[in-house]
């Protein structure tokens, strides 16, 4: 996750919420991931998968990030 999110300018307002949305649903999968390990509730490997989702479209949204 470090590696890959890389800091933003503050000074760059669209860069920077980019950044933090992109933390933010990092930090929500930790959560959900962590409650999966503690559960057989099946909704926090769907809030997972719809996370990583909106994950992937967010971080494969610049052409520079052809993995």
């Amino acid at each position: 996750m470090a590696q890959r999110i890389k800091p933003a300018d503050k000074t760059d307002s669209h860069q920077y919420e980019h950044y933090l949305e992109k933390l933010t649903m990092l930090h929500e999968m930790l959560v959900y991931t962590m409650k999966a390990k503690q559960s057989t509730d099946l909704e926090n490997v769907q809030k997972i998968r719809v996370l990583l989702a909106e994950f992937k479209t967010a971080y494969f949204e610049k052409a520079e990030h052809k993995h």
